[in-house]
C-alpha cells in the first residue's frame, strides 16, 4: 500500500478543483462542510451494510482504463461500473472533503504523524468505527485544524485495519471528480 507523503499537496489540488466546480460560491460555513464529511462517512456505512466493496483484482488494469472498460465509456463509466459507492470510494470521499476544507482555511495536514490511542480498534464494528471519527470531528472543543486531522489519521488507520490501499482510492477519485458536472450535478 503507497502512502500519501505531502498531505498539503493532496489538499491543494482537492480545494482548487472544488472551487471550479462550485462548491465554494456563496461562501458556505464549517459547518456545512463538516456536515459533508459526515455524509460521506455515513455512505461509506451504508456501504459496508450492502456490502459493496471495490474488486482488487481490477486495481491492476485501472491504468488505462479504455482498454478494459467494456461499456467504452472511458475513465468515468469504468470508475463508476467497479469503484463508486464502495466502502474504499466512500472513505476516499470523506478524505477529500477533509482536505478540501482544510485547503479553504489554510490548515496544515502535514504534520507529524502522532499514534492514535486505542482506535480504530479491529474488534470494533465498523459502524462502532466511524461513529467514533464522527465524534471526534464535531467535539466542539477541539480546534478545527486538529479535528481534521485526527478524523484524516482515524480513516487512513481504519483503512489499513481493512486492508484498503485508501491512497489509490483517493488518486483514482480525484481524478474522476476532475471530470464531472459543476457541482457534480447537485444543488451543493
Amino acid at each position: 500500500m503507497q502512502q500519501i507523503s505531502d498531505w498539503n499537496k493532496i489538499r491543494d489540488e482537492v480545494h482548487e478543483n472544488a472551487v471550479r466546480h462550485g462548491f465554494w460560491d456563496n461562501n458556505p460555513s464549517n459547518e456545512h462542510f463538516l456536515c459533508l464529511v459526515i455524509s460521506e462517512l455515513m455512505e461509506a456505512v451504508e456501504a459496508d451494510r450492502k456490502s459493496m466493496r471495490t474488486d482488487k483484482s481490477i486495481l491492476p488494469h485501472f491504468k488505462n482504463p479504455e482498454e478494459y472498460s467494456p461499456t467504452g465509456a472511458g475513465y468515468s463509466g469504468y470508475f463508476e461500473m467497479y469503484v463508486k459507492n464502495t466502502v474504499e470510494d466512500e472513505l476516499a470521499d470523506a478524505i477529500i472533503r477533509i482536505c478540501d476544507l482544510a485547503g479553504a482555511n489554510g490548515i496544515n495536514l502535514n504534520v507529524p504523524e502522532t499514534p492514535i490511542p486505542m482506535f480504530p480498534e479491529a474488534k470494533s464494528s465498523f459502524t462502532e468505527n466511524i461513529y467514533q471519527i464522527i465524534q471526534k470531528l464535531v467535539d466542539e472543543n477541539r480546534p478545527l485544524d486538529e479535528a481534521l486531522n485526527l478524523c484524516r489519521k482515524q480513516i487512513c488507520k481504519l483503512a489499513v485495519c481493512l486492508e484498503i490501499d485508501l491512497s489509490w482510492h483517493i488518486e483514482k477519485k480525484m481524478l474522476y471528480n476532475t471530470l464531472r458536472k459543476y457541482k457534480h450535478g447537485k444543488s451543493y
